[in-house]
């Protein structure tokens, strides 16, 4: 046991915390980095990633996930799909309902944050020794599950 965690009972918490904090900010930063030489905010890119993920949302998904209301989703998605980055189409139910989808274009500004994001993550792990990295890897398939 180190001497921080005996003299701090909470020396693991906190280290991890730091640890969370650090990485957060080099991940975000990378992301902000890549948004602005798209020409995107932050809340365009997050309305991105969602409609990646989920396909074809309404509008109203969109604005509850990033928790926003509808006619500022409107707002961004208009501004995103006038950039050639969202389709927008009617519901084939209910045309009332907009759905949004993305385009090619989107899809390789969202493959290339992920890609740089990457980068990003094996930078900061490539100052641990390989074993520690597969231990690390370890832990976190433990504390996932």
């Amino acid at each position: 046991m180190s001497a921080e965690a005996k003299n701090n009972p909470h020396a693991l918490e906190d280290r991890f915390e730091k640890f969370i904090s650090t990485f957060h900010g080099a991940i975000l930063g990378t992301i902000r980095r890549e948004a602005f030489k798209c020409h995107l905010n932050m809340s365009q890119v997050e309305v991105l990633r969602y409609v990646t993920e989920r396909g074809n949302p309404t509008m109203k998904e969109v604005a509850e996930y990033i928790h926003i209301k509808p006619p500022s989703v409107t707002s961004i998605v208009e501004s995103l799909s006038k950039s050639g980055l969202l389709h927008r189409q009617p519901d084939k139910k209910d045309s009332r309902i907009v759905r949004v989808s993305i385009t090619p274009k989107a899809s390789r500004v969202i493959a290339n944050m992920r890609e740089k994001k990457k980068e990003e993550i094996k930078k900061m792990f490539a100052k641990l020794p390989q074993s520690d990295r597969g231990e690390f890897a370890r832990i976190l398939q433990v504390l996932d599950d």
